[in-house]
């Protein structure tokens, strides 16, 4: 069982599972043998059971899941919270959330600042990275176009049922997107 990489917990599930499928083993094996199993048996069964049902992660998986609790984290503080960190601040970030392993500023300038790249995460002129909120008013402005082109359509619609719900619903989306309210032909 050395080299199978389970968790604890995963162990403790697979223990629980292989003892309750000896409970059944034990009873077809007195119904055949008339006595009961040696514990040597009920170990070799068990560590068969495990090996047989344990799914380790390979290497390569755990790091990716790894890295992406590290992206969250730091997205967490870019986004929700606002934050310009240099790479040794995030460093110490991931640390103090736990992420102890893989937080070196090598790891970080190697394999998390390119993936946190493609979440908009830029670099200011203090060598600081920051999340760049300006794309996120691109896709504001292009949501608010959007919703306008449906009112124009559904204009034409104005006598039919339907036009009463698209109406409550395209003026709550646009007010979502902080824009004021179209009275213009409502």
């Amino acid at each position: 069982m050395k080299n199978l990489k389970i968790t604890a917990g995963e162990l403790k599930i697979l223990m629980e599972d292989a003892e309750e499928e000896w409970g059944w083993y034990v009873d077809d094996y007195v119904r055949e043998h008339n006595k009961k199993p040696s514990a040597s048996l009920k170990k070799k069964f068990i560590d068969n059971y495990i090996k047989e049902h344990a799914m380790p992660e390979d290497d390569y998986h755990r790091q990716v899941e790894k890295e992406n609790g590290q992206i969250s984290c730091l997205l967490n503080a870019f986004v929700q919270k606002n934050k310009h960190l240099s790479i040794n601040e995030m460093s110490s970030l991931l640390e103090r959330s736990g992420f102890s392993r893989g937080s070196s500023v090598k790891t970080i300038y190697r394999r998390i600042i390119p993936e946190l790249k493609k979440y908009s995460i830029k670099k200011d002129e203090d060598d600081k990275y920051y999340y760049d909120f300006s794309e996120d008013e691109i896709d504001r402005r292009q949501k608010i176009e959007v919703l306008n082109f449906l009112k124009s359509l559904l204009e034409n619609q104005k006598s039919s049922p339907l036009y009463k719900e698209a109406k409550i619903f395209l003026e709550k989306e646009l007010s979502n997107s902080n824009k004021k309210k179209l009275d213009l032909w409502w």
